[in-house]
Parts: C-alpha cells; structure tokens; sequence
C-alpha cells in the first residue's frame, strides 16, 4: 500500500512538473488543486486502511 501510494506520488509529481514546464497558469493551477484534493483523499483512505487493520 505505501509502495504503491508513494509510486503515485511521484507519478503526480513528474505530470505536475510538466505541467508548470509547458507554461499554462490556469491548467497548473487546476493540476495543484487536483493533486491537493487526490492526495488528501488518498491520505485519507491510507489512514482508514491501517486503522482498520489495527483493530480489526
């Protein structure tokens, strides 16, 4: 679950960086939020995850 959580990270860190690099403000900006939103979500769902295997 890390493994592949942390492989996301870097993929949404690579795409972001190409996104800043191709010079669109408006579609970055679009792409900061949607990172923020998706990465919050899947700290979320990490968190559930291992909760519930701690007192399963």
């Amino acid at each position: 679950m890390r493994v592949e959580s942390a492989q996301l990270e870097q993929q949404i860190l690579n795409q972001s960086k190409l996104a800043q690099h191709q010079g669109k403000p408006r579609s970055s900006k679009a792409a900061k939020i949607f990172v923020v939103v998706f990465l919050t979500v899947l700290f979320l769902l990490a968190g559930s995850v291992v909760l519930i295997l701690l007192f399963a």
